[in-house]
């Protein structure tokens, strides 16, 4: 019995006939367009010849006994193959091809049709072929024969998912020889995105790898529709320039080479609400994590390990003890701990761990006591509330992501540098936990943007060795879940642009979903990582990598190796060590900025919100203060003490360069709350108190704290800000507590003093003022608006 497979076969539309016609045809145009091509090419390599060897250099793509003339007359030939050639010599053309190079070349047809000797200048017969050869689009530039073939983005057109072009702006442009028959067209690559496949760069120091990031991001969110998230700073402040063009030469040139200027982006900066400055620029954002934006599987990750689902379930109880009772952290942290007092349970955990080379990574599963994950979730969530960073349910600084991941239209660039010292850890939880809540945006919310996730040296967030790491369960968890993003992240469209110096610095697991790798400048080290990580590299290849020029890479993606490729530097600003960030957001803002040590020679000043200033009066500005002068000012002051704002706001427009930020980037006042900071430190018993009973009722006000009841409004208040600073930070003197608590020196020196006051509250311990028990009952433990009613 013969099975009949031919509806498994390929058929032809219509007639067999004109199918026949139309392969022929498309056959014999394919051969044209080579032999047009090839053609092409041959113009090229013989005008590139002509010139070397009529400025006194043997060209290496002829024969040694070729002369001047020969070359030139084959250029004449090969010009005439062209059948557009009649079109671009007529005067009627508007083409390169001026008069008098028109007129000669119909003089060189008549003497090589004749076979006569030619006798016209050899320069200015060259010059005619150029012309013509310019006029045919054989030809762009004399200077540089080269041809470039764009590298761009896919454009996207799926179901949810479009693209806002139809044609993506060129991130760089691929060299193509220029004797090269290639089609540009055919040569051009599209860089996939429409599973968010993640992209990361590999280079040396400052040789481009930030700044392509950069300029990756920002065509995903102008040009795709994406979000971008620029998530980690590492310390100096550059991730903010995103909001300011970019201004230098070499980074404009590559941008104009690709049709593209600089701008800055509108932006907001998270700020974490934690040891903030008075003042920052109006795109700033104070924020804190709300206890209703976590979820089981959020707490349980910050373990650092995958425990067990019954971990989960006592994380899920201790939350909605907490919702339950409004979402207050207090009860979450306490329940947590005594959920763990109670369990002597063992779990089998799982965590991802390497060799200690970083080549190898495996999945290693083991017994925990169920107790000690739930005593590091909670010592994590402790880190952060004890700073103010994780605030009850419904706090008006509470971080709404699936919001910010709405407003597709400002980047979101979280900066964690005005932490205090010795605060680094909360940095990597908070990079982890944004990184948690995006993704569960995404995931709850897919009709919401794309998201892009750019981070700066993501070897710093996904090491490969965890022994070189100073905050090994922190890292530990951060890593983790880089990696359930770098895996899972496509298919809730979340994708991740990194950069790095060295490929093995990054976790296996992580480096290893990133399938598009994208090479500038290495050095030998660097590229023998490379082929120990598979990467068949040719000894060309080699080469290149080791000579690019800054801005140069390659491209290693699914369908093979790019290069060279001049990649177009970031259109918004990076990072400069020579100048404070602040200087930089004063000089695109239009505002001038006292900078230290300098010498201040002018009478009179207009600070950022209009007050005018005489200097013999009221001194220069602070360091660091915006400002302007009288003449800065559109039309005249006329001795008022106020500028009106829209006079100052166009005073400063006036003196922007171009482009201009997109954004008022003026300083204003920080409202961050934190002096009405409420945290509450429960101990297990009165949580559990207060879990049975729906409140936290406060002890009995007796002895100094029953005297308290009766202090004036703002003593009090006075005190308990002096009460909550102590709490949260170590201070070793009455000037630091003033600093941070706003209460002046000899005020509160006055009520440490006393015991009826602060003496009996606060004490001195190893030069660290700390809360005695009776200043811990006196925080927000106290119903205090019930007791002074």
């Amino acid at each position: 019995m013969t099975t009949d497979f031919s509806s498994l076969q390929s058929s032809d539309f219509g007639e067999t006939t004109d199918a026949l016609a139309s392969t022929i045809e498309s056959k014999q145009q394919d051969v044209q367009e080579e032999r047009a091509r090839a053609i092409e090419a041959y113009a090229r390599k013989l005008i590139k010849a002509a010139q070397m060897s009529l400025s006194g250099v043997d060209p290496e793509s002829v024969a040694d006994d070729t002369s001047d003339r020969d070359i030139l007359r084959e250029i004449h030939h090969v010009l005439r193959l062209s059948p557009r050639i009649e079109e671009v010599m007529s005067p009627a053309t508007d083409t390169a091809v001026t008069p008098r190079s028109a007129s000669l070349f119909r003089r060189l047809c008549s003497r090589y049709d004749d076979e006569n000797p030619v006798t016209a200048d050899k320069t200015a017969e060259l010059q005619v072929y150029v012309e013509a050869a310019e006029s045919l689009g054989w030809l762009h530039s004399i200077s540089d024969m080269t041809r470039y073939a764009p590298i761009r983005l896919e454009t996207l057109d799926v179901a949810g998912s479009q693209s806002r072009v139809t044609e993506s702006s060129p991130l760089g442009r691929l060299r193509i020889a220029h004797d090269d028959p290639s089609s540009l067209e055919h040569r051009a690559v599209d860089i996939p995105h429409e599973d968010c496949e993640h992209i990361l760069m590999i280079a040396n120091p400052r040789k481009g790898k930030d700044s392509l990031a950069c300029r990756i991001a920002g065509n995903l969110k102008d040009e795709h529709q994406y979000k971008w998230f620029s998530l980690f700073d590492d310390g100096r402040n550059e991730t903010p320039m995103i909001s300011i063009p970019n201004t230098e030469d070499a980074i404009k040139e590559s941008l104009a080479n690709v049709d593209q200027v600089p701008k800055g982006y509108q932006s907001t900066v998270w700020v974490p609400n934690s040891n903030l400055p008075d003042r920052l620029p109006r795109n700033h954002r104070p924020f804190a994590i709300g206890v209703d934006s976590l979820t089981p599987g959020i707490i349980a990750s910050l373990s650092g390990v995958s425990p067990e689902s019954s971990v989960e379930r006592r994380i899920k109880q201790a939350l909605s003890d907490a919702m339950n009772h409004g979402g207050d952290v207090d009860i979450l942290i306490d329940r947590l701990e005594e959920l763990a007092g109670e369990t002597a349970a063992v779990v089998e955990v799982t965590e991802r761990v390497d060799d200690g080379t970083g080549e190898e990574t495996s999945a290693r599963s083991y017994e925990m006591g169920e107790a000690s994950v739930l005593e590091d979730c909670a010592e994590s969530l402790m880190l952060l509330a004890s700073e103010g960073l994780l605030v009850d349910a419904g706090d008006p600084l509470a971080l709404d992501m699936p919001a910010v991941l709405d407003d597709q239209e400002h980047v979101a660039i979280l900066n964690c540098n005005f932490l205090s010292d010795g605060d680094e850890h909360l940095k990597f939880l908070l990079v982890n936990l944004w990184m948690q809540l995006i993704f569960r945006a995404r995931d709850t919310h897919p009709d919401l943007p794309r998201a892009v996730l750019e981070l700066r040296e993501i070897k710093n967030l996904a090491p490969s060795k965890l022994g070189d790491t100073k905050y090994r369960q922190v890292v530990q968890s951060l890593r983790q879940t880089i990696y359930r993003i770098a895996s899972q992240g496509g298919s809730r469209r979340v994708m991740m642009v990194g950069s790095t110096q060295k490929l093995n610095d990054v976790y296996k697991a992580v480096r290893g979903n990133f399938p598009l790798k994208i090479v500038l400048q290495i050095g030998e080290e660097k590229i023998n990582t490379l082929r120990s990580a598979g990467f068949n590299l040719k000894n060309k290849e080699k080469d290149q990598l080791k000579g690019f020029r800054v801005g140069w890479g390659m491209l290693i993606s699914h369908d093979g190796k790019h290069y060279p490729i001049q990649w177009s530097g970031a259109r918004c600003g990076l990072g400069l060590g020579d100048q404070h960030w602040l200087t930089r957001y004063a000089d695109a803002a239009g505002a001038r900025i006292h900078t230290p040590g300098e010498s201040f020679t002018v009478d009179t000043w207009i600070d950022m919100d209009g007050g005018v200033h005489h200097t013999e009066e009221d001194g220069a500005p602070n360091t660091h203060q915006w400002y302007l002068t009288p003449p800065d000012i559109v039309g005249e002051i006329d001795g008022e003490p106020i500028i009106d704002d829209a006079v100052l706001t166009e005073s400063l427009e006036k003196r922007q360069g171009t482009p201009a930020p997109p954004q008022d980037l003026r300083p204003a006042d920080v409202t961050s709350g934190e002096v009405d900071r409420e945290m509450t430190m429960m101990s297990s018993d009165r949580a559990e108190q207060a879990i049975q009973s729906g409140s936290s009722d406060s002890p009995d006000l007796v002895g100094v704290l029953g005297e308290w009841v009766e202090f004036e409004d703002d003593k009090f208040g006075r005190m308990m800000r002096t009460l909550e600073t102590i709490e949260r930070h170590d201070l070793g003197s009455y000037d630091d507590i003033a600093q941070r608590s706003g209460v002046k020196r000899n005020t509160l020196s006055k009520y440490i003093r006393k015991q009826n006051e602060l003496g009996a509250a606060v004490e001195k311990h190893d030069d660290v003022y700390q809360i005695t028990e009776t200043g811990y009952d006196a925080l927000p433990s106290v119903d205090w608006d019930s007791a002074r009613d």
